[in-house]
């Protein structure tokens, strides 16, 4: 992705700040805040994402990030663009789509079973006197925590769902320490 965001002249601030905003700032993950942690943490965690995204963009450019990267390869002919091949048609193209689809869907399954089990995990390992002791994990601080520690370690959206769940029903982070 980084590749072809260079071969379009997208700048270092561009795909700095797409890199990192990307994960986080995903609409289904927004929409999964709002109906796990309400409206006022998840605008919370917009806002401080948002930031730290176009932080980390200003920096990239005031750095100079284009200067640490490699050169580009250069592809076949010479040329530094890709061609694509044209649309062919629904019914040349609907197989290799539906082939694409079921691969991708693969990668995914064990994406959500490990995050089903991280959630079951929570659930039954951590009571919700445990967690409403841990000053990040309640209170005002559990979203942007949860923004800085998300950034570091990414994960898709469908292994948060489950271990978000999970922790709203073991009391971090919950609706009511926002009112």
């Amino acid at each position: 992705m980084l590749v072809a965001f260079r071969q379009a002249g997208v700048t270092a601030a561009g795909y700095a700040a797409f890199v990192v905003a990307a994960p986080v700032l995903d609409p289904i993950l927004f929409g999964a805040l709002l109906i796990i942690v309400g409206w006022k943490a998840a605008l919370l965690y917009l806002g401080v994402t948002f930031a730290a995204a176009l932080g980390l963009a200003l920096v990239a450019e005031k750095v100079g990030l284009e200067r640490f990267m490699k050169p580009l390869p250069t592809l076949a002919g010479g040329s530094q663009t890709a061609e694509t091949d044209a649309w062919q048609g629904w019914g040349s193209e609907w197989r290799p789509a539906l082939q694409a689809s079921g691969r991708l869907l693969r990668t995914m399954v064990p994406l959500l079973v490990v995050g089903v089990g991280i959630g079951l995990a929570i659930t039954a390992l951590l009571p919700a006197e445990t967690a409403a002791r841990v000053p990040i994990l309640a209170g005002d601080a559990a979203i942007p925590a949860a923004a800085a520690v998300g950034t570091l370690f990414y994960v898709n959206t469908e292994i948060f769902i489950p271990i978000a769940d999970a922790l709203r029903s073991a009391g971090s982070g919950s609706e009511q320490s926002l009112r």
